[in-house]
This record gives structure tokens, C-alpha cells and sequence, in this order.
């Protein structure tokens, strides 16, 4: 698989958010405690304000086939 990276945007941030969440929410259920952001839309308000903040660098990878890893 070829993977690309390019520097993440704002366009990102839905997807980037969902993952945030998704990923968080899972750890904290998985050992009983409450979730660390209340709900999608704050990991995705998190995300953008990391994605669009000049004094934070980042990068989105994603395969060739456009499909997000």
C-alpha cells in the first residue's frame, strides 16, 4: 500500500474529530471511566483548532486509493 502525507487542513477535521473521538472514547470504556470529550462534535471542534492553529504542524495520511488510515 502507498500511503501519503500532506499537511492536515480544516477539510480534516470531521474526519480527524470522529477518529479522535472514536479512539478516546473506546480507551476510556474499555477501563470504566467516563469519556474524555463529551461528545463527536467536541473532538472534531478539538481537532479543527489544532488543524488551523499556525503554531501546530500537521500532517493527514491517507493510501493512495484515497482511503484514510
Amino acid at each position: 500500500m502507498d500511503l501519503v502525507l500532506r499537511p492536515g487542513t480544516a477539510n480534516d477535521a470531521a474526519e480527524c474529530g470522529r477518529i479522535c473521538y472514536e479512539a478516546f472514547a473506546g480507551i476510556a470504556h474499555e477501563h470504566g471511566f467516563p469519556p474524555d470529550f463529551p461528545s463527536p462534535e467536541v473532538g472534531v471542534a478539538l481537532i479543527e483548532t489544532a488543524l488551523t492553529h499556525p503554531g501546530f504542524y500537521s500532517v493527514v495520511g491517507k493510501a493512495r486509493r484515497g482511503h484514510g488510515l
